[in-house]
């Protein structure tokens, strides 16, 4: 089927025909939402962002509150150039897992990127006191918050 020999091409390092393969994975019969988010992640390792964003907008009919989903998708928006669409992508994903210290990351590097300090200093303190011994959020201040 298309998602295995999706894997097996991208894994030989031929990106091309993987590409193909994992974007036809949705138009086989009906695949699980698990098989088009996988599908998904691996066509966005392979830079293939317009296919990544179908793949996980398809993903995510079935499940539509599904944070790894919607991370995921943010993470392809983010690559696309779409920051402030990606952002509301994050702040669903981190709501969904507000316990999850590299996607509430995420969530404070697209509102750096966005230059949205004031939101961003909140989101920072706030993840400074439920994350304290991680480096990246003080380092995030320090590159984002800086006059």
């Amino acid at each position: 089927d298309s998602w295995f020999k999706g894997l097996a091409l991208a894994k030989l390092g031929r990106k091309e025909e993987a590409i193909k393969a994992l974007s036809a994975v949705e138009a086989h019969g009906q695949p699980s939402a698990v098989a088009i988010a996988g599908s998904a992640a691996w066509l966005l390792q392979l830079g293939a962002f317009e296919e990544a964003e179908r793949a996980s907008r398809r993903a995510l009919v079935p499940r539509p509150t599904d944070p790894a989903l919607h991370h995921l998708l943010a993470m392809v928006l983010s690559r696309l150039g779409r920051e402030s669409e990606a952002l509301a992508h994050y702040r669903k994903a981190a709501a969904g897992r507000s316990t999850d210290a590299a996607w509430r990351f995420d969530l404070l590097m697209s509102l750096c990127t966005l230059e949205r300090a004031p939101e961003l200093a909140d989101g920072l303190s706030r993840a400074q006191k439920d994350f304290g011994e991680d480096p990246r959020f003080p380092e995030l201040a320090a590159r984002c918050l800086t006059d």
